[in-house]
């Protein structure tokens, strides 16, 4: 007869080793003009400050708001969609105020990811100037990243309905993804009846959120006075940031109530 072998669990084995797993990647996608087109206004004079924005913290920010996601390591990276000036489609100053802006946030912001798209006028006055390849340049990133990368989810900011074919893009691959609208007009919807509204989030990125990620005063009083030096009517948004300056050093001095 056939002895039946009878295999008991062990008492104790060596631990396995630990696999190592891919942390949680998000990715953020600014529409940088479109944004900009949100807080370029003297009135209210504060507005403008908001754009000074330490953009790869804005976006950490954003997906810290939009998702649910367990603890532990998680990247988030931030690519900001604009595009330069030149002697060929700048107006007076821009040139010299964009190159300061740069600077500045190259060195607070440095992993941040720019992506350029170029200007394009007709006119002598750049009246007519239009920022083009961004909506394209978005397009094209954002569909590569939710095939190649399959991040845990993604956000991007702009109120540009040519960005619905994205969201619906991501959302039917079951990749979750917020949309966040810079300016005050009204939010689009999705198509009635979809199977993936719950992956999607349209909402507003406001003056309270942006407001928290701002990069350090360097160099901005001198960036708003190039703003005033060349367009007069910002000179509200100056006199409010040096009386603000001027209450901040106050509020500091020993003895000073705070």
């Amino acid at each position: 007869m056939l002895e039946i072998m009878k295999f008991k669990m062990k008492d104790t084995y060596p631990p396995p080793k630990k696999l190592t797993v891919r942390p949680l990647r998000f990715l953020v996608y600014i529409d940088g003009f479109n944004l900009y087109k949100g807080i370029n206004h003297e009135d209210p004079p504060d507005l403008l400050r908001l754009g000074w924005c330490d953009y790869q913290k804005l976006g950490e920010s954003l997906v810290e708001l939009a998702f649910h996601h367990a603890g532990g390591e998680r990247t988030v990276a931030v690519k900001l969609f604009t595009a330069g000036v030149s002697k060929d489609t700048a107006t007076s100053g821009e040139i010299e105020r964009q190159k300061l802006w740069r600077d500045v946030l190259k060195l607070e912001c440095p992993r941040l990811d720019i992506i350029d798209g170029i200007h394009v006028s007709r006119s002598k006055d750049f009246s007519d100037r239009k920022e083009k390849m961004t909506d394209v340049n978005i397009a094209i990133h954002a569909s590569i990243d939710v095939l190649q990368l399959r991040p845990a989810g993604i956000v991007i900011v702009s109120g540009d309905r040519d960005f619905m074919p994205i969201a619906e893009f991501a959302a039917t691959n079951d990749v979750p993804i917020a949309v966040f609208f810079p300016q005050e007009h009204s939010l689009y919807a999705l198509p009635p009846g979809v199977n993936y509204s719950n992956r999607v989030e349209i909402t507003y990125l406001t003056r309270e959120m942006m407001s928290r990620c701002r990069m350090s005063d360097r160099r901005w009083i001198e960036y708003l006075q190039l703003k005033v030096r060349d367009r007069s009517k910002f000179q509200p948004c100056l006199d409010h940031e040096l009386r603000r300056q001027v209450g901040q050093a106050h509020s500091t001095k020993p003895g000073s109530r705070r």
